[in-house]
């Protein structure tokens, strides 16, 4: 692995979570931002991390664009006209919401890989929770082998379609957010601290449905649950 070069664009909720765990893992690699200041104060949060600039990014194999879509639109014509020549490197996006193959239109030139993360950020920083999904990719065999080494450093990687995390990302933020208000509103209907709603939330759900999927529910997890299925 320590033969191809990597480097990441982003440090906001995801990117910070990557680099902690990457961290972590003792994974060596390049953080790029283009305010010098931000960039060294980033990268020095990380020990295995180094500050990069746009020129020198023309030397890594793979850049992994943890952006909003529209700073990651225009990120290559962005750090072109700073100096960097991205032609030859893997760019990488992890937006959820944003297709690679878009990118791929836009920059027809650029060779564009796509890694998303299924979970949330701050569970990702603190837990090393959820899974990153990626397609088969028309790439160069060992820097599609490096991504998913990379990646697997931090958690499972699925091979599945890409449009799969926004719908099930979409559908457990509905959920979340849905079982959070009910909670709440139910803890209000009874006079019952707020805290306890927030227990609930922090502690019952996630718990629970972990249990759930793995089929190790306690006993009055399991009672619950066939009082649902009976309905």
């Amino acid at each position: 692995m320590n033969r191809i070069t990597w480097g990441i664009a982003g440090a906001g909720k995801l990117g910070s979570a990557l680099l902690h765990q990457w961290n972590l893992a003792g994974m060596p690699g390049a953080l790029y931002h283009p305010d010098e200041d931000k960039r060294e104060r980033y990268a020095g949060a990380y020990r295995l991390m180094r500050g990069i600039s746009a020129p020198s990014l023309s030397g890594l194999d793979c850049l992994l664009l943890a952006l909003p879509p529209d700073r990651l639109k225009s990120f290559p014509k962005d750090v072109s006209a700073a100096g960097a020549d991205l032609t030859r490197t893997t760019l990488v996006n992890l937006s959820t919401s944003l297709h690679t193959d878009e990118l791929r239109v836009m920059y027809p030139d650029y060779q564009w890989a796509g890694v998303k993360f299924a979970g949330h950020a701050s569970r990702l920083k603190t837990e090393g929770a959820g899974a990153f999904v990626m397609e088969d990719q028309p790439l160069p065999a060992r820097h599609t082998d490096h991504l998913r080494l990379l990646f697997e450093r931090i958690a499972p990687v699925i091979s599945a379609e890409e449009a799969a995390v926004w719908t099930m990302n979409q559908a457990a933020v509905k959920e979340a957010v849905t079982s959070a208000s009910r909670l709440s509103t139910k803890a209000a209907e009874h006079g019952y601290p707020h805290a306890l709603a927030e227990a609930s939330c922090r502690s019952t759900l996630p718990g629970t449905a972990e249990a759930y999927l793995t089929g190790s529910l306690g006993a009055f997890g399991r009672k619950v649950a066939e009082e649902l299925e009976e309905r």
